[in-house]
Order: C-alpha cells, then sequence, then structure tokens
C-alpha cells in the first residue's frame, strides 16, 4: 500500500528564471512547464513529453534542464539557491513515475501500521529518491520527514531526517551527514513551535531534539500524523512533548 500518489500538488510553483536572454517567471503548473514574460507565454512543456529534469550548479548560477527526447530545455533560476531546488524537487515531484516509487519502497521501507505511510507521501519520496541514503547491509526505513539542519545563525541545509532499524541520521542536500546510533538516542524533544501559523502550503513548523540538542532538525508537516508516525518509531519513554 502506498500514499505516495495520493498527497496534493500545489496548484502552481514559480520561480525567476532567464530563457535564451529573456527574464520571466518560470511556472510549474498543475499539467506543464511555462515560462512568461509578463502576459506573453515564452515556452510551455507538458510533464509527459519530459523524459527527465536536472538541477545544476555552474558557478554562482543555478539551471534547470527540461530533459526532452533529443536535448534539454536550460533555464537559469535567479532566485535564492534553496528556493532554486525547491522548484527543481516540485518539478520532478510532478514527472516521478509511480513504478519506480513502488518499488522504491518495496526495496528500502518497513513499516509497522499503514498511518506511518503518511510520512512517504510523493514529495518527500522525491527527495529520498533524488538523493537516495546509503543503507547498510540489512538496513531498512522506518520513518523520514523534510527538514532543516542548523549549524549556526548564518548556515542551515535542507535534507531528509531517516530513521531506520540501525541508526538516525540526516542527509543533507548539499553532503552533510549527521548521525547517532539509534542505541544511543535516550531522549527526543519535540517542540511544537506556533500552533497557528501554518505556511502558504498549510503546515506548521516543528523543531526535534534529540539527546538534548546534540542533534536538532527543524520539520513542517500539514499532517500531525506525519511527526506522530516518526516519534512512534521511538520507544515512548524518551519522547518528550513541548506545545507553546
Amino acid at each position: 500500500m502506498s500514499l505516495a500518489n495520493l498527497s496534493p500538488v500545489l496548484e502552481d510553483f514559480h520561480v525567476k528564471a532567464i530563457f535564451e536572454g529573456i527574464s520571466g517567471d518560470l511556472i510549474a503548473e498543475p499539467r506543464r512547464v511555462s515560462f512568461y514574460d509578463g502576459d506573453m507565454l515564452i515556452h510551455r512543456t507538458p510533464y509527459e513529453q519530459l523524459t527527465d529534469i536536472k538541477f545544476r550548479e555552474i558557478g554562482e548560477k543555478s539551471f534547470l534542464d527540461l530533459c526532452i527526447e533529443g536535448g534539454h530545455i536550460a533555464f537559469n533560476l535567479v532566485e535564492s539557491e534553496d528556493d532554486s531546488e525547491f522548484f527543481y524537487l516540485h518539478t520532478k515531484e510532478r514527472i516521478i513515475n509511480q513504478n519506480e516509487i513502488n518499488e522504491f519502497l518495496k526495496e528500502n521501507i518497513r513499516v509497522e501500521e499503514n498511518r506511518a505511510l503518511l510520512m512517504f507521501d510523493r514529495e518527500c519520496i522525491t527527495w529520498m529518491m533524488d538523493q537516495r541514503p546509503f543503507l547498510f547491509s540489512g538496513e531498512y526505513i522506518k520513518g523520514a520527514l523534510i527538514g532543516r539542519l542548523s549549524q549556526d545563525f548564518s548556515h542551515h541545509e535542507f535534507g531528509v531526517l531517516y530513521v531506520t532499524n540501525n541508526r538516525l541520521f540526516f542527509n543533507g542536500r548539499k553532503g552533510e551527514l549527521r548521525e547517532l546510533p539509534l542505541e544511543s538516542v535516550r531522549h527526543c524533544l519535540l517542540i511544537d513551535i506556533d500552533k497557528k501559523f501554518r505556511d502558504v502550503k498549510s503546515r506548521k513548523s516543528y523543531s526535534l531534539q534529540f539527546n538534548q540538542g546534540e542533534l536538532t532538525v527543524g520539520v513542517q508537516s500539514e499532517f500531525y500524523g506525519k511527526i506522530e508516525s516518526f516519534l512512534n518509531t521511538f520507544d515512548e519513554e524518551i519522547i518528550e512533548i513541548e506545545r507553546f
């Protein structure tokens, strides 16, 4: 059973971009990617024509390649590095093959209850498959949440927080890896940061702190059930929850 194909996708997602010397808006619409110069449509590609979507960086510039049969269409994304990569992952989410999703779930994930599948929605699966975690022989994933690891006030990294049958680890998009052996996780504090605030995707923000700050990751979710399912992979005696 998979909930990956049931998760709603945000209708539109757009970034500022440059295409063939023209500045405009690159928009991930429900059925296609379109580029506009103001109100004028410059380019449009339906998702079904795409064979792949790639993200690359050259120096300080970010590029999105829409791969089609026989070539690719390149856009220079002029947003922040984070926003550019989020747009890439959002468009990648639209074309990911359901059979590949099911195979990935079958090979790498074990859950004890169907509700835990809430964690593995299409967005999270896209992040996981785009940067696959290294798993040791006999290791399998019990839970996963998209999150943000803050190293200090000026440095952070987005990625996926995993719990397996052997360890807890954060796999960062830029290569940061923080891990704790599962038997060493003695305390997990969930901080419900603001019960009223939700972002544009209706997600609430939480902070997960393990072993009094040895590993701290900020996470967001539109369903508390995702967070609860992640916490349920640990012994309930080590869980502490603070709400403000």
